[in-house]
């Protein structure tokens, strides 16, 4: 992992930037973060390779491939062939490597359409999740995108009160398997803010 330090702390967590034109992308979301928190610490953690991504792949298939035409260059595609009991099981997951302080802000931003709909309609899910251990879990916030047949950036934002978050224990997750579908997403990028 790579950090790059500025005079504000925000820690942004970007996947796939592989050429130019994606890094002028993440360049971008990292310069409107800073003039919306221009009194924050900033640094940024860059995933070099996929192998910076927790598989849990149960009962669909997900692949990584490049992308034309938009401003990020790698996406995932995620294949549902049926709606899944146990969906939550159907995702793909990044936990944290270092401590999450106390009253961290987390914003992530990301572009999804789908390719396939055996549905009505399309449906991911967005998790942040401090696991404590297995028998305590908190959501600190869980999103459901209706995602369309056209490119769409989406954004949430989420807060974490109280204590900090120990390494390994936040759950950021994409959750494809409540639906019947095919849907890309790429441009990912998380991006938290602390006070100094």
């Amino acid at each position: 992992m790579k950090t790059i330090k500025h005079s504000v702390v925000l820690l942004v967590t970007i996947f796939c930037v592989a050429s130019l034109h994606a890094q002028d992308y993440y360049k971008n979301i990292l310069n409107d973060a800073i003039e919306k928190a221009p009194k924050k610490n900033i640094s940024i953690l860059s995933p070099t390779s996929d192998d910076e991504l927790s598989k849990s792949y149960k009962l669909f298939d997900v692949t990584i491939s490049k992308v034309a035409n938009q401003p990020f260059s790698q996406i995932f595609v995620a294949k549902v062939p049926t709606p899944l009991e146990k969906y939550w099981n159907s995702r793909i997951r990044w936990v944290n490597k270092d401590t999450v302080k106390a009253n961290t802000e987390f914003e992530i931003v990301f572009n999804a359409r789908y390719i396939r709909l055996g549905d009505e309609a399309s449906l991911i899910n967005v998790a942040f999740k401090d696991i404590v251990d297995k028998n305590n879990v908190l959501t600190l916030g869980y999103f459901n995108v209706s995602v369309t047949s056209e490119w769409k950036q989406y954004r949430f934002k989420v807060k974490k009160n109280g204590n900090a978050i120990a390494p390994q224990n936040l759950e950021v997750s994409f959750i494809f398997g409540r639906k019947s579908q095919d849907v890309e997403v790429g441009g990912i990028a998380i991006i938290s803010s602390v006070d100094k």
